[in-house]
């Protein structure tokens, strides 16, 4: 074995590297699309593609954080990548005199109006039968 082979870098296939990740081959195609977790090589005449042993730590975290209901958007802020331009897109353009760069800050919504506070609404228990002949026997009396 000469030093270049020594040198050169396991590749793995797509499969081995799903299976080391945590993450399934049809998970690493769309993250390719996406520019989220690109292949190392990509066979130009099968498509095949292959990844290193380096690319398992981040494949890993984007794994666990899909797993905790991360969306995609989000984890490629975390993983430090930016947004892929938009396809036609040119250089940004920088912000007009006086404007800061960004999005306009959201409109100051209104406090919510004051909530009205109602009074415990009292509820009388049923009256049991006994409750109820002795309350017709006593009214009988008082009319007497």
């Amino acid at each position: 074995m000469d030093r270049h082979e020594q040198d050169a870098p396991t590749l793995l296939s797509i499969g081995d590297f799903a299976q080391a990740s945590g993450l399934t081959p049809k998970a690493l195609r769309l993250y390719h699309e996406m520019e989220l977790l690109l292949p190392t090589a990509v066979d130009p005449v099968t498509g095949y593609r292959s990844y290193v042993c380096g690319q398992l730590p981040r494949a890993r975290l984007v794994a666990r954080l899909r797993l905790a209901g991360m969306p995609l958007a989000r984890i490629r802020v975390v993983g430090g990548q930016p947004r892929p331009p938009a396809a036609g897109a040119g250089p940004p353009r920088p912000p007009p005199p006086g404007r800061r760069a960004g999005p306009p800050p959201p409109p100051a919504r209104p406090p919510p109006p004051p909530r009205r506070i109602r009074p415990p609404v009292r509820v009388a228990p049923r009256a049991t039968p006994r409750q109820r002949r002795c309350r017709v026997a006593l009214v009988s009396q008082a009319k007497r």
